[in-house]
């Protein structure tokens, strides 16, 4: 593990993400119309969910970003949708799309586009509105506490999910660790945690601010997950398209694994 790379940047972490991360700026960089990496990611989290192998009652995504395409795929599957994050800001972002209002970024396409993949485009809107529906709630989170939902406390949950999150939390192997524990006790016994994020990347841009993300390798993400006791651990990984100096990966991964 090493942060590498932009060494002549200013990078921001941690409580920098309240006041100079962008929701809409970042959703217009890697979500917006003819973004190729944001398709490549529905496609590989579609094949995911679409086995029919994850599923249960309760899913919960820790630090979502102000992100509602990622968990399309996995709503059939699951009757609640709980989103987290620890800036004010994207949580404001959920809230807006949820509530319809008139100023929320337009998730429709992703709608449309994972409608396809499931070979009826027609039920989009059908989709969209079941998403709403399931998404039971907004929390703030910080998964560097021991609950990284405090003070709320919740049974615990049949998934969890992050995704560009937990390296961007950390500093060094140790913090990714702790973080990586701190995430899993939000888990029930045969749970399973989905992690998704890039491969190697030191850094990445909203903007005109950069933010440091702790750059792992495979081994790097097994041996933190082993280390908690999670098992059937596999691996995934594939070529994203160039982001135009958004990051300095080209390469995202998948890691799922049972608790």
């Amino acid at each position: 593990m090493a942060n590498q790379g932009y060494s002549d940047k200013v990078l921001r972490r941690g409580v920098d993400y309240k006041s100079m991360f962008h929701p809409q700026v970042y959703l217009d960089d890697y979500y917006g119309p003819g973004v190729p990496q944001s398709a490549v990611i529905k496609d590989f989290l579609h094949s995911l969910f679409n086995t029919g192998n994850i599923n249960g009652d309760r899913l919960l995504d820790l630090g979502s970003g102000p992100v509602v395409s990622n968990h399309i795929s996995a709503a059939k599957w699951f009757n609640e949708l709980i989103f987290s994050d620890y800036a004010p800001g994207n949580r404001d972002a959920l809230r807006k799309w949820k509530n319809n209002d008139v100023d929320a970024f337009d998730w429709d396409p992703a709608f449309k586009y994972v409608a396809a993949l499931e070979g009826d485009v027609t039920k989009w809107e059908e989709d969209r509105e079941n998403f709403r529906r399931k998404m039971s709630a907004i929390y703030d989170c910080d998964v560097h506490n021991d609950n990284p939902l405090h003070p709320v406390t919740c049974q615990p949950f049949d998934c969890v999910t992050s995704f560009f999150c937990l390296e961007e939390t950390c500093a060094d192997e140790e913090e990714f660790c702790r973080v990586i524990r701190n995430v899993t006790s939000l888990l029930r016994e045969g749970g399973v945690l989905i992690l998704l994020n890039a491969v190697g990347q030191s850094t990445f841009k909203c903007g005109d601010v950069y933010f440091s993300s702790l750059s792992v390798e495979k081994n790097d993400v097994i041996k933190a997950l082993e280390k908690v006791g999670l098992k059937d651990i596999s691996w995934h990984s594939f070529q994203a398209p160039p982001m135009a100096g958004l990051s300095d990966s080209a390469q995202c991964y998948v890691v799922v694994a049972k608790k």
